[in-house]
């Protein structure tokens, strides 16, 4: 079995752009935090050296954690299962406070630079203590003539994420 994992949390650079773009509240740690992810990115290329041997296949999230996933299905042609989403630290309090979906920040935001990357199950634990997170799992080869898809709570994901803008 084949599980589904990422090299960081996800939401911060979205609420980061919120703030910059739309004014968004948050409360002053938070912000600069979010601020900063956005202004000052910072990739963690050591940790994806030493993955590398891990991995089965792997994809940077700058267009989102939902549309990174959906690149390694079709690439894969798998279906694959969310179990949990890798929420930063404060994101839920602050979609809260500006009456956002937490989900939608975190699936769907982009710009973070984590790896969203796939592997065998009998690697969690070495992966565990690298700090990678499991999020889900590869549930198994889409059928012939059906585009993968990829399910958290039991519904279809949209594949959408990023839009960058010419």
């Amino acid at each position: 079995m084949h599980l589904v994992g990422v090299s960081g949390t996800f939401g911060l650079q979205s609420s980061g752009l919120k703030m910059l773009l739309n004014g968004a509240k948050s409360e002053t740690g938070f912000k600069r935090k979010a601020v900063n992810s956005v202004l000052n990115p910072r990739a963690n290329l050591e940790l994806g050296i030493a993955l590398s041997k891990y991995l089965t296949s792997c994809i940077d999230s700058s267009d989102g954690l939902a549309l990174s996933i959906y690149h390694l299905a079709e690439s894969s042609r798998v279906n694959m299962e969310l179990e949990r989403l890798p929420i930063s630290h404060g994101v839920r309090k602050f979609a809260i406070l500006n009456s956002l979906n937490e989900e939608e920040l975190v699936l769907f935001g982009g710009e973070e630079y984590e790896l969203v990357f796939t592997f065998n199950k009998m690697h969690a634990t070495e992966l565990s203590q690298m700090g990678v997170m499991a999020i889900g799992r590869v549930l198994s080869n889409s059928k012939k003539g059906e585009e993968p898809s990829v399910i958290y709570k039991s519904k279809v994901l949209p594949r959408r994420g990023w839009v960058h803008n010419a």
